[in-house]
């Protein structure tokens, strides 16, 4: 039976130059691997890290504090369309009298806050807009009435579901 692999009878010996050259080009491939993946890394995930020092992080999410005072500029946007506009607010969330920024959440791919349109500032207590379920539980909502609350999606799901 013949086999299809080589024998060697013995390990090829290397002197001490061949073997540094060795190390260093197993070296430079290696790094251009791992180079490879730092990319794919940012291209895969764009903005979900940042540089410290030499290396990178995965950015953390938003503190609350700042959740809420995103939900409170569009609050103020939006109580603003509905005084220009007889208590209606935007009838979509791309209103041009609401400024762009006003709708992105503080997370890190900058997601869209979730708007329910067609409300007016008079109705009874109803759900305007909340973060993306991307923030987890509890989520921040904003009432036609102003305020803002954290709140389960359970809670929210059955507040929708009122008519």
């Amino acid at each position: 039976m013949e086999h299809f692999c080589p024998r060697f009878p013995t390990i090829p010996k290397l002197d001490w130059k061949r073997a540094f050259a060795f190390t260093t080009l197993l070296s430079v491939f290696m790094l251009l691997v791992l180079s490879m993946i730092s990319g794919a890394r940012e291209l895969l995930t764009p903005g979900a890290w940042q540089r410290q020092g030499t290396g990178y992080k995965l950015n953390t999410s938003a503190s609350e504090t700042e959740r809420r005072a995103h939900l409170e500029t569009l609050r103020v946007a939006l109580f603003d369309y509905a005084k220009a506009h007889d208590g209606a607010f935007p009838p979509h969330d791309f209103a041009p009298e609401v400024p762009e920024n006003a709708w992105q959440s503080p997370d890190r791919y900058r997601s869209h806050f979730v708007y329910l349109g067609r409300r007016t500032a008079g109705q009874p207590k109803a759900v305007l807009a909340m973060e993306p379920m991307s923030f987890g539980e509890p989520r921040f909502v904003l009432f036609t009435d102003g305020e803002i609350r954290a709140i389960s999606q359970q809670e929210i799901q059955t507040m929708l579901e009122k008519p």
